[in-house]
């Protein structure tokens, strides 16, 4: 009987066997090509999508903090012209001036005193 059995399924076994070994190695190999694959697709998603839009985004807010600095500069500049406008209009021979000046108590000499 033990034989028999052998003989019958012995056989089989063996190409069953073979068969499911076969299977294994190809979803192994395949596993590691897809592994591969999509390792390859990241790479190449970072280098044409992400890589461009981190550049970009860079440059726009360089230029974006350049255009601000400029304008604060150019905005300081018109800040001071109109100061020294303001004084010329309203000091004491000015055409904005008053006219009545305002009793002075108290002046500092703008003497330096020298020890």
């Amino acid at each position: 009987m033990e034989q028999y059995e052998l003989d019958q399924f012995g056989k089989s076994h063996d190409l069953m066997s073979n068969f499911w070994n076969s299977c294994f190695d190809d979803l192994m190999s395949t596993a590691i090509r897809r592994d591969k694959e999509k390792t390859y697709s990241k790479d190449k998603f970072q280098e044409v999508i992400v890589d461009p839009y981190l550049r970009r985004v860079r440059s726009e807010n360089s230029r974006y903090y350049s255009g601000q600095k400029q304008s604060s500069g150019q905005q300081g500049v018109v800040w001071r012209h109109w100061e020294s406008l303001r004084r010329l209009l309203t000091s004491e021979r000015g055409a904005w001036a008053h006219r009545v000046p305002l009793e002075v108590k108290w002046k500092l000499s703008r003497r330096r005193r020298v020890l």
